[in-house]
């Protein structure tokens, strides 16, 4: 090979070999997340084979570097590396008494500074621009003794809920390695250190340029903790960006992604879904190859990136409480409330994020209105997944189209059957999926939108009024004959929501018992049930179907239902 390629090299590396050379954990990786399974795992696999096989060697896995001038890049690894540079501070700590384990334990975590040398003060693992993270690094870990010194300090780290990530979970491992070695005082560490050093090996993959080691990044996953698709779809788009757009974008992406957590994935399939506009046929990944890219529907690298943000910014406007458009339309906020705890977000997620990125908040309530009434008229009906998915993608597909908002409001992509809605509004709703939507719209709609925010529900339930199974002796019985009861008790208007956890025995209180001992102080969050209970004062017949025609009639007017 000639040396003026770029070249990639790979090899076996002992830990001994691996530690002995200089480790950048990149601002575009994620934050070192291994639990106490994973290092455990890690531990025993390790002990095991040192007491039971201790001349064989131990493959542990594999790692992805990309050479630099200031040392390597880690590109795939990270978890892995970083658990074992906290194991040799540990161990350096644990056993004071043995100062070659100390020796050489220091060696592989920090080395000292010596000017007569002209050896510069360094690290083995640094992380780029997570200042916090290389600050704990440096205080905690570093110096001899400091695993003792701050273990109080790293206990309430590991327990707290807004650390930094990466912290937390370093001071999470210090602790169950720790503990690992204390609960287990018959290991020999100096047996155990010299088979780890010495017989543990990792494969290794070192590329100089930062399109091929991503290219391995892609392929090769972490022990224990598998790529996620967004990692993935990460590395392939940070391949086609030069090295200044590779931190601009990478930052920026680990920002959305430690935002969202776990929700990440899901926010890209919204994104999917809005550049797709079909239903998913295989994994996140595949969809993003063959549907986005490969068709063309957005260039990968900086262009994916913006519209990644776009989509992004469009996300947390609508549904972060922080947010101005939120926080200062009350009405929006209540509605998309509704929509969060009842429907399913697949249903209409995708829709709004798409309608915002292109109008903003242009007629947004109106617009969202109009979508809420759409998708949950299709769960009133009784539309199947696919065909709610084809509905909602036929929304997109006319937002795509359409440069003017009212022309848009007018689509028939929002029709919907109206005589079936109304049937299905006159039948039985009890246990039904769509239940719940509609009783969570009546209280959006009893509501005072105008200054009342509602903040969420801890816990909803659907209480029947007129109970299922009322005591024989009770009014219930008296007032409702057993068909009336049949024929009402699972009506809309005999329903509505609580707070709380359904109460059977208070359920079947008469009415007036009911109202102070059940719902008095259990309703502030659902003005329908309020409703009800500041407007009848009996609960006989003529209550529920006065009930069930009022509630039938607003809905109407929300969904602009004119018979």
């Amino acid at each position: 090979m000639q040396t003026d390629k770029k070249e990639i090299k790979s090899g076996k590396k002992t830990i001994g070999e691996v530690f002995e050379e200089w480790y950048n954990v990149p601002s575009y990786q994620r934050h070192y997340v291994w639990e106490k399974d994973n290092i455990t795992d890690l531990l025993d696999d390790v002990l095991y084979a040192a007491e039971n096989t201790p001349n064989d060697e131990y493959f542990l896995g594999s790692y992805v570097i990309q050479s630099t001038k200031l040392g390597n890049d880690l590109l795939d690894g990270q978890q892995r590396l970083t658990t074992l540079f906290v194991l040799f501070a540990v161990l350096r700590d644990v056993d004071s008494e043995n100062n070659e384990i100390k020796d050489v334990c220091q060696q592989f975590v920090y080395q000292k500074a010596n000017k007569l040398k002209k050896i510069p003060e360094r690290v083995r693992l640094l992380y780029q621009i997570r200042d916090n993270a290389s600050n704990f690094i440096n205080d905690s870990l570093i110096k001899e003794n400091s695993i003792i010194e701050k273990y109080n300090i790293m206990e309430e780290y590991a327990s707290s809920r807004t650390a930094n990530p990466t912290i937390k979970h370093l001071c999470n491992a210090v602790i169950v390695i720790k503990e690992y070695f204390e609960e287990n005082p018959s290991i020999d560490i100096e047996k155990f250190l010299g088979y780890l050093i010495n017989n543990v090996v990792l494969i290794y993959v070192s590329a100089d340029s930062l399109h091929d080691a991503f290219r391995f990044f892609s392929i090769l996953n972490d022990r224990g903790i598998k790529l996620n698709n967004s990692d993935i779809i990460k590395s392939q788009n940070l391949q086609v960006c030069t090295e200044k757009e590779v931190a601009r974008y990478a930052k920026s992406w680990e920002n959305m992604q430690e935002l969202l957590g776990d929700d990440f994935d899901r926010f890209l399939s919204y994104v999917r879904t809005i550049l797709v506009k079909e239903k998913a046929k295989s994994s996140l990944l595949d969809e993003f190859e063959k549907f986005v890219f490969e068709t063309g529907k957005i260039k990968q690298g900086p262009a994916f990136f913006q519209y990644i943000e776009k989509a992004y910014n469009a996300y947390t406007d609508l549904f972060e409480d922080t947010s101005k458009l939120i926080s200062e339309n009350i009405e929006l906020k209540n509605l998309i409330l509704v929509l969060q705890y009842s429907m399913q977000a697949t249903d209409w997620v995708a829709v709004l994020i798409s309608y915002y990125m292109k109008f903003g908040d242009k007629n947004i309530y109106k617009f969202t209105k109009k979508l809420a009434c759409k998708v949950i008229a299709d769960w009133v009906n009784g539309e199947s997944p696919t065909r709610r998915i084809e509905g909602i993608n036929k929304i997109i597909q006319t937002i795509e189209t359409h440069s003017d908002v009212n022309s848009l409001e007018n689509s028939e992509a929002f029709n919907f059957d109206t005589n079936l809605f109304l049937q299905s509004l006159q039948s039985d709703i009890y246990g039904r999926a769509f239940a719940k939507p509609l009783l969570l719209l009546l209280d959006f709609i009893y509501n005072d939108n105008n200054t009342n925010k509602w903040s969420g529900f801890t816990q909803i339930s659907v209480e029947h009024i007129l109970p299922q199974n009322p005591e024989e002796k009770s009014k219930w019985c008296i007032e409702f004959s057993e068909e009336e009861r049949l024929q009402w008790t699972h009506k809309l208007g005999n329903l509505c929501l609580i707070g709380r956890k359904k109460n059977t025995s208070l359920g079947r209180l008469d009415y007036e018992d009911k109202k102070e001992r059940y719902f008095k102080d259990k309703i502030a969050n659902f003005p329908n049930t309020l409703h009800i209970y500041n407007n009848y004062k009996t609960w006989k017949l003529d209550d529920v179907i006065d009930n069930q025609k009022t509630s039938i009639e607003v809905i109407k007017k929300f969904f602009a239902i004119l018979k």
